[in-house]
Parts: C-alpha cells; sequence; structure tokens
C-alpha cells in the first residue's frame, strides 16, 4: 500500500508520479490518497464564494480568529505549486487505477479552515449545526466541485 496525504495538489507530472507508484505497487497493491481536489489554484468559483461569505455573515467575529469577513479568492499566501493540477488528481488517477472508494467533501472549502470550530462546538453547537448541514447541501449541489478527495485506487492486474 502507498499512501498520499495532501501533496499531489503540488505535482505538475501526475502522469509520471502515478506510473511510479503503479511500478512500486504489488498486483492488487492500493494506493490511498487524500487531498485537496478542487479548483485549481484555489480560484474558487462564483458558487462557492457566494455560498462561503452568505455563511461567513451568519458567523459572529469572535468565531473566526483571523478576522476573515468575505472570501474572495485564493490566499495570498500562496504557493506558485499549490493546486497546480488539483482538479485532475482523481481523474488521472482513476485513469491509470481501479476505483476502490471515492469520498468527497468540502463543497465549501475553505470555510471551516477560517473558524474556530471547537469554540463553536461548546458554544454556538446550533450555529455549527447549521454550517454542517450546508456543507451537506452544497455536496449535492452540481455546480459545486468538492474540494476535497479520500480515496482508494487498486493497482490492475
Amino acid at each position: 500500500m502507498i499512501w498520499s496525504s495532501g501533496c499531489l495538489h503540488h505535482v505538475v507530472n501526475l502522469e509520471s508520479l502515478f506510473a511510479e507508484v503503479e511500478r512500486a505497487l504489488r498486483d492488487g497493491g492500493l494506493f490511498a490518497v487524500h487531498d485537496y481536489v478542487g479548483e485549481r489554484r484555489m480560484q474558487f468559483a462564483p458558487e462557492r464564494l457566494a455560498r462561503i461569505n452568505a455563511l461567513l455573515r451568519e458567523v459572529p467575529a469572535r468565531y473566526r480568529p483571523g478576522g476573515t469577513q468575505e472570501v474572495t479568492g485564493p490566499p495570498p499566501y500562496l504557493s506558485p505549486f499549490c493546486a497546480v493540477r488539483s482538479d485532475e488528481i482523481l481523474g488521472a488517477a482513476r485513469a491509470r487505477f481501479e476505483v476502490v472508494h471515492e469520498g468527497r467533501a468540502g463543497a465549501l472549502f475553505p470555510l471551516f479552515l477560517l473558524l474556530d470550530v471547537a469554540a463553536l462546538e461548546r458554544e454556538e453547537p446550533a450555529l455549527l449545526r447549521r454550517l454542517l448541514r450546508a456543507e451537506d447541501e452544497a455536496l449535492g449541489d452540481p455546480r459545486l466541485r468538492a474540494c476535497a478527495a479520500y480515496a482508494v485506487f487498486r493497482k490492475r492486474r
């Protein structure tokens, strides 16, 4: 088994890397991936930004430790290689490996990174439940691409 967590979205040549993974695995070996698979270079879709910003307006400032009032685009500290081909990770993996499992989350990414979730859970559990319901609803919206994936692939025999 080979495990990749949070690094594939920095890889330019996915096909070459996946060929190396394939060579390293025995027949039937597993390749597990947990990564950002949303919009390339975190150029978030207008629909995602609108939903995130509407929800941020409902969250009191004390639960927004960075003081973020609105998300307008990618974070300013973004590396040149961050999310360079994030939108192609799963497709490139599917082309080379058999899919065993694919789970998606983060339709409202990066909302929960901007919040003090532990404080919300302690002090405003109803608001946290509302935000989690909004995430579930967003996952069902075909206009929003889930930004996180946990997938397991198998080397073809």
